[in-house]
């Protein structure tokens, strides 16, 4: 997801509003109920300069949310590439 004119810490907020949001959803499927649960990695421009630093930071900040236990926001930090 791409938010524009936003810094990350703003973002972070969002995304992690969405994701408590989202635990609270009912599925269904047929006479099962369940809920479900994610995790994101923020990543940002400028301290990301490139596309492919983006995409690259954000993956690695989420994969450390899922290290850290899995259903929860993780912001990128400027020097991990």
């Amino acid at each position: 997801m791409l938010l524009k004119g936003i810094n990350a810490e703003k973002a972070a907020e969002l995304i992690d509003s969405l994701r408590n949001d989202f635990s609270l959803v009912d599925f269904h499927a047929g006479d099962v109920r369940f809920r479900c649960t994610f995790s994101a990695g923020i990543s940002s421009f400028p301290e990301q300069p490139s596309t492919e630093s983006l995409r690259l930071n954000a993956d690695q900040a989420l994969y450390r949310a899922k290290r850290q236990g899995r259903n929860q926001v993780v912001t990128e930090l400027a020097n991990d590439l």
